[in-house]
């Protein structure tokens, strides 16, 4: 009875205090002249990075809206994590996290990636920032991801068997030495991530002295309260030039790398070409053959289509055909790969003709068809543009 009363104490006065430290940050609006000022300190923070000043702006006034969201109970759409990033040491990229949360940091949770994926660690995510400093390719990125955008998980208390549910109140910001491609093995995982490469602030190793002068002398609670979480999240205004910039840190797909260095013109792909493409069955089992990787056709199927934008794929399509499903090539693709005609033998060794043989000239050599005479005519009319399934 008395452990309980304690803790309902100290929880209580914690809520107290957490009021006490956001409050400033949250409800004072403004005056004209502190509007200037706020915008000439967020030109400053673009300053920081090798990015376009008014995205990597958006991300960090999207970070701050957030803890502001959550911490008023409002919901969270586009959930995100800033990852400033640099592999140079002595940039000043976890500096510059530090005097960014600076403001609420009696509120920060400083952790380490290992402790995200321990469910002992339900306490982490009860504060409102949690800062992962160095990030590196471990386990618990894959649970990371579903702490990102979860709003309740089940977790064990320190010294207790038993697995209890608690909210996540909590928005992430960490710093690391490598890009996201190699943190985030997965393709879909990583467009929860902003990765923000931060400038070289370390003189000795050729970075620019104004990068630590302008993170030392930032006015972060100015930054702090200019973001107002009663308004629509800033990233909105950018989300496609967000999602361009994500997809530089995708990492490529087993399926698209061989794909891309696909030769159309081999023996092997000749064999299963039919009509303008490539048989997708006969695809898929070259692929595994080749690679030594098993995949599904629906998996396989759904690499290829979404991949089809890019130049170096090999094919535009999908489409439905009396043998099954057929990957269409490019018509760059589909010229090189396109045999030029073959001669018989016979055509090629035939003796020359005798002018006074009353016979006549022998008949022209037979040719035989060509690849592309074979299996290269047009579609049918009414032939699918595409597969139903899975696109």
């Amino acid at each position: 009875m008395i452990s309980t009363a304690c803790r309902r104490v100290a929880k209580g006065a914690q809520g107290s205090r957490r009021k006490t430290v956001l409050q400033p940050l949250i409800e004072p609006p403004l005056s004209e002249l502190e509007v200037a000022k706020s915008r000439d300190e967020w030109r400053r923070v673009g300053t920081l990075f090798d990015l376009e000043p008014s995205l990597s702006v958006a991300i960090i006034k999207h970070f701050i809206w957030q803890v502001k969201a959550k911490s008023l109970r409002k919901g969270v759409k586009h959930h995100l994590m800033p990852i400033v990033w640099s592999s140079i040491q002595g940039s000043g990229k976890t500096t510059f996290v530090s005097r960014l949360v600076g403001p609420l940091k009696e509120l920060a949770c400083f952790t380490y990636l290992s402790d995200i994926a321990d469910t002992r660690s339900k306490g982490i995510f009860e504060f409102p920032i949690v800062v992962i400093d160095d990030m590196a390719p471990e386990k618990g990125v894959a649970v990371l991801k579903s702490r990102l955008t979860g709003e309740k998980m089940a977790g064990r208390m320190m010294h207790s068997s038993s697995p209890s549910p608690y909210s996540i109140r909590s928005t992430l910001i960490g710093t690391a030495n490598t890009r996201i491609q190699e943190l985030v093995q997965d393709a879909t995982g990583s467009r929860r991530f902003a990765m923000l490469p931060f400038r070289n602030g370390s003189v000795p190793k050729g970075g620019s002295p104004h990068i630590w002068s302008t993170v030392e002398s930032l006015d972060c609670q100015l930054l702090w309260r200019s973001v107002s979480a009663a308004e629509p999240s800033p990233i909105l205004d950018v989300l496609d030039q967000l999602t361009r910039h994500q997809g530089q840190f995708v990492p490529e797909s087993s399926v698209l790398r061989w794909a891309k260095g696909l030769d159309c013109a081999s023996e092997e792909v000749r064999e299963i070409r039919y009509k303008t493409g490539v048989l997708g069955e006969e695809l898929r089992q070259l692929f595994m053959r080749q690679t030594r990787e098993s995949i599904s056709a629906q998996a396989f199927s759904a690499e290829i289509l979404k991949n089809c934008d890019d130049p170096a794929m090999p094919f535009a399509k999908r489409q439905k055909t009396e043998k099954g499903a057929l990957y269409v090539l490019k018509s760059s693709f589909a010229k090189a790969a396109t045999p030029n005609a073959v001669v018989s033998s016979s055509a090629v060794f035939s003796p020359p003709s005798d002018p006074s043989d009353p016979s006549g000239p022998p008949d022209p050599p037979v040719r035989e068809a060509t690849l592309a005479e074979a299996h290269l005519e047009p579609a049918p009319l009414g032939a699918d543009a595409a597969d139903g399934s899975g696109d």
